[in-house]
């Protein structure tokens, strides 16, 4: 895996994005996977960003307007809409996945570090907002 330095705008992107997120109080957690996670991250990987949101708000902030969610990126493309791949004007590319909270039971997930999680106790297949996660969101701490 790169650097922290290396990978500061990864993590300056991802601090302003879950930021933006923790103001929505639909947004149940917020958690990353991939490389950032598992330690193969290097300055050209993606963002593999999830999130869980309560599922009376899904359709209305995932599926019919992701704009409002997608707002904390900053200036952005978007690549693909069936689920969100956008590039941003730092040139990082993120990949971006809601779930309806009630799914959360049935993910198989084996590398997740939750950036937030407002889920006390909950538990899935996975793992659960682990002791300690943070409830809210705030500066993420980059490995």
């Amino acid at each position: 895996m790169a650097g922290r330095q290396a990978l500061a705008k990864h993590w300056a992107l991802i601090d302003r994005w879950v930021g933006a997120l923790g103001r929505f109080p639909e947004v149940d957690a917020v958690w990353l996977e991939g490389s950032l996670v598992d330690g193969r991250a290097t300055p050209g990987s993606d963002v593999d960003l999830r999130l869980a949101i309560a599922d009376d708000a899904y359709e209305r902030l995932w599926l019919a307007d992701r704009a409002a969610l997608l707002a904390g990126l900053g200036e952005h493309h978007l690549l693909l809409d069936s689920f969100v791949r956008a590039l941003t004007a730092d040139g990082i590319v993120v990949e971006a996945w809601a779930h309806r909270t009630s799914a959360l039971p049935s993910l198989a997930l084996p590398h997740w570090r939750f950036l937030f999680c407002r889920l006390p106790g909950a538990s899935w297949s996975s793992g659960a907002c682990p002791r300690g996660a943070p409830r809210r969101p705030g500066r993420t701490r980059s490995p």
